[in-house]
């Protein structure tokens, strides 16, 4: 995750929430993709960890031609990549979640 988005670089920053952050990275394989990447405050990272596992379960089992698709994610339950949308809004609005959730935009 370091090698393809540039050691986190703010370059390849396209969005933020209250909890992490969303870079523009590029895999060895040339695909660009979206890394989302926690950063919890210490009073809040077993329950952030506990909560990013259980997304990245159910992300995992989901296939809908309007969600993103996760393609991975790291170990230390810290990061996650998914497809980049370009041009497109990523989230839902109306959703119960969507205060906490920040919509993001690329742009190429």
């Amino acid at each position: 995750m370091e090698e393809a988005t540039c050691s986190f670089s703010d370059d390849n920053l396209v969005g933020k929430g209250g909890f992490d952050r969303v870079y523009k990275g590029t895999l060895r394989s040339g695909e660009v993709v979206a890394i989302k990447k926690m950063e919890l405050p210490a009073i809040k990272v077993a329950e952030g960890e506990h909560e990013f596992r259980v997304e990245v379960d159910i992300l995992s089992r989901l296939d809908h031609p309007n969600l993103v698709s996760l393609i991975g994610y790291c170990a230390d339950g810290k990061h996650r990549f998914q497809e980049l949308v370009k041009g497109k809004w990523i989230g839902r609005r109306g959703s119960k979640w969507h205060s906490e959730l920040q919509s993001i935009k690329y742009e190429n």
